[in-house]
């Protein structure tokens, strides 16, 4: 579980953004630092925040390229932002509100992922084997 992000369509994480004139390659620089060690270890989902969205990838490895043995990155910053696009690693985007609950069930070794909509009903499920 990190704060920053490391996929996003959003305006923080995917790759070089201009954003009101500041350049922001926080994504990529996270992915140089991080992800190799996240591979080593095996893990299968990390969850962020910081852009206001709801975001999964598809597994992938740190170029953002789908991968069999890839990990899944879910961003879910609470509401108020746009996607500026859909990256080829995007499994799913929704665009959340006030209300929204994602959450992360783990039973023996198989973790389930809910992005729940006001009201209960699930906008998004993936299930992960962990073994």
């Amino acid at each position: 579980v990190c704060h920053h992000v490391f996929f996003s369509d959003g305006p923080h994480g995917n790759s070089e953004n201009d954003v009101g004139g500041k350049m922001y390659r926080e994504g990529v620089l996270r992915r140089e630092g991080a992800w190799p060690i996240f591979q080593k270890n095996n893990l299968k989902i990390v969850l962020n925040g910081h852009d206001h969205l709801y975001q999964r990838s598809f597994p992938v490895d740190g170029a953002g390229k789908k991968a069999d043995n890839g990990i899944i990155n879910v961003t879910f910053g609470g509401s108020g932002k746009t996607f500026k696009s859909k990256s080829d690693w995007s499994a799913f985007q929704f665009l959340t509100g006030s209300a929204e609950l994602a959450y992360v069930h783990v039973k023996g070794d198989t973790a389930t992922l809910r992005l729940i909509e006001p009201g209960g009903k699930t906008a998004d499920e993936v299930v992960v084997k962990l073994k």
